[in-house]
């Protein structure tokens, strides 16, 4: 870990010191300005090497591009973007007197000044005498670039738009579609490959082959690149929202038609591109080995596959300076908190050890998690109309929710866990959410709680006063 410009100008005058005795360290003369210049200096070449080390590994990278790199080192396919589907009702007024075609391709969006287009998936009508049709259709806009080939070996284009709904993509030269594939590796000189690679942004790499391993397209060929791009988790969605219909129908005559559009369902499955810190956990946990300990990640997967364990947390010497080199100390939380049985723990040991045999190298203990109780004590006013003695109750039940250890901020972050703050702002709104609690003061906690990175919070007695 990089130090800091004090921690480095001090060593440096330590070594003065020792060197030249009668240095005056602290006097204002050339030798300490250049002193301090070299400090400084060091002090900047450590953070960058720093940081290059940190890109160099797939759980401690900062750039996407360099947990992409990752991506295609042990082949791991990032998700792309994935649109929402919904089947909404087209409908008119009054039953048409001819039937009126609705073709694939029909647009229609939400409201706003940001609409939200999703597009008919299927042709369909809705005949003559009826008012309604129900159409498949999915959150997606169609884009296509275009490209002249150079003839090259590798040539790479870049799409114009994004997020890109990978599965959507088609790679056309002159006419003809090529294939896409993974890597280059098992491709011929005239195999017609490309690959695919998705940027941070979501637009797309397309990366054709040198001419040895996959065809280069040919000088002045027309490169055409068709493809969607989506909205996500944006796309899902609600009831109703989706009233506009953006294409022109008409009816078999001819007839601009009065069509109109509802979605008695939400849409769903709109997913977002893969980002940075679900790559930063996937990607090691894809290469992670199953047979035996290596890495710290492969101790976390062991211990927490053994039956009993809640959450474990597996330090090393280059998490905590203090623990000695080649040494994993695993610290365990049993299911719903407390003190881990020392058959639990024994049990961990024995899959992290026999089980999954570590490096012979390496020392393992395992311990009981450290906990930081954390005593809660409020004072609540009842919002009118509701007995105190159910409002307590609720409030309690809510309070020890909020310390759940099986809870989750989001799909990746634990609530309460390993060195993280209790927020006392976010207790306070977790406890005002109860629809019967009009206000809430604190007498317990009275400010954020801040355990050390290898402690625990954990619930401690719970006072609840309704007034």
């Amino acid at each position: 870990m990089a130090r800091t410009y004090e921690q480095i100008l001090t060593e440096l005058k330590q070594f003065v010191k020792q060197r030249w005795p009668s240095w005056d360290t602290e006097a204002k003369h050339i030798g300490n300005i250049l002193l301090e210049c070299l400090a400084d200096q060091i002090e900047k070449q450590e953070y960058r090497l720093d940081a290059i080390e940190h890109e160099l590994f797939p759980d401690t990278a900062t750039k996407y591009e360099s947990l992409l790199r990752w991506a295609r080192l042990v082949d791991y396919e990032v998700q792309s973007a994935r649109p929402a589907g919904v089947t909404p009702t087209l409908f008119i007024p009054e039953p048409a007197s001819a039937d009126i075609p609705i073709p694939i391709g029909t647009k229609v969006s939400t409201l706003g000044p940001d609409p939200i287009p999703f597009t008919t998936t299927v042709a369909a009508v809705i005949p003559a005498g009826e008012t309604s049709v129900n159409v498949a259709t999915r959150q997606v806009e169609e884009k296509e670039d275009t490209f002249i080939g150079t003839g090259e070996p590798s040539q790479v284009y870049q799409t114009s738009y994004g997020p890109v709904w990978l599965d959507s993509l088609r790679v056309l030269v002159d006419g003809q579609e090529w294939t896409r594939i993974r890597d280059f590796l098992l491709s011929e000189s005239t195999d017609t490959h490309y690959v695919a690679e998705l940027q941070e942004d979501g637009t797309v790499l397309v990366i054709f082959g040198d001419g040895v391993n996959g065809k280069a397209p040919p000088q002045e060929a027309t490169i055409k690149v068709e493809y969607k791009i989506t909205r996500g988790k944006e796309g899902n969605v609600p009831a109703g929202a989706i009233s506009v219909v953006e294409t022109v129908l008409y009816d078999a005559n001819g007839y601009p038609a009065d069509v109109r559009v509802t979605n008695i369902n939400p849409a769903t499955g709109g997913e977002d591109q893969e980002d940075i810190n679900h790559l930063r956990e996937a990607i090691p946990a894809w290469i992670t080995t199953t047979d035996s300990c290596v890495t710290r990640n492969d101790f976390i997967e062991a211990a927490q596959s053994v039956t009993g364990v809640q959450r474990v947390l597996v330090l090393t010497n280059e998490q905590d300076p203090a623990i000695p080199p080649l040494t994993v100390i695993i610290y365990v939380v049993s299911e719903g908190g407390g003190t881990p049985s020392q058959s639990l723990l024994d049990a961990v040991m024995h899959e992290v050890t026999v089980n999954r045999p570590r490096l012979f190298t390496l020392a393992v203990d395992v311990k009981p998690a450290k906990y930081l109780n954390v005593d809660v004590s409020c004072t609540v006013t009842i919002a009118p109309g509701y007995s105190p003695a159910d409002v307590q109750s609720k409030v309690y039940e809510a309070i020890k929710q909020f310390f759940d250890y099986a809870r989750k901020e989001d799909e990746i972050s634990w609530a309460i866990d390993f060195g993280k703050p209790i927020y006392l702002a976010k207790l306070t709104a977790w406890v005002a959410s109860v629809q019967e609690v009009a206000n809430v003061v604190f007498a317990s906690p009275t400010a954020d709680v801040i355990p050390a990175a290898d402690t625990l919070p954990a619930l401690g007695t719970v006072t609840v006063n309704v007034t």
